[in-house]
């Protein structure tokens, strides 16, 4: 599988996930960002590298998606009011 693949393959997941705990997180009276972000954390780099699966062979994978979640932390930073 090439590299853009396996990095499509894991943001879909982690988008996903973190999208359903935005919804749980509302469900309960909480803001979304906060299970979007709990979720961010759980799911991050370290557990998708954690479990080796072969999908993700590739080893700068980790590394493309910390960048992501600066750009995504910066942005964050930008809409907060």
């Amino acid at each position: 599988m090439t590299p853009f693949l396996q990095l499509s393959l894991a943001l879909a997941i982690i988008i996903a996930f973190a999208k359903a705990g935005g919804y749980i997180s509302y469900r309960i009276g909480q803001p979304s960002v906060l299970g979007e972000l709990m979720v961010g954390i759980l799911l991050g780099p370290s557990v998708l590298n954690f479990l080796h699966l072969p999908l993700f062979s590739d080893e700068h994978l980790p590394e493309v998606i910390h960048m992501f979640a600066e750009i995504g932390v910066m942005l964050l930073m930008f809409i907060a009011d």
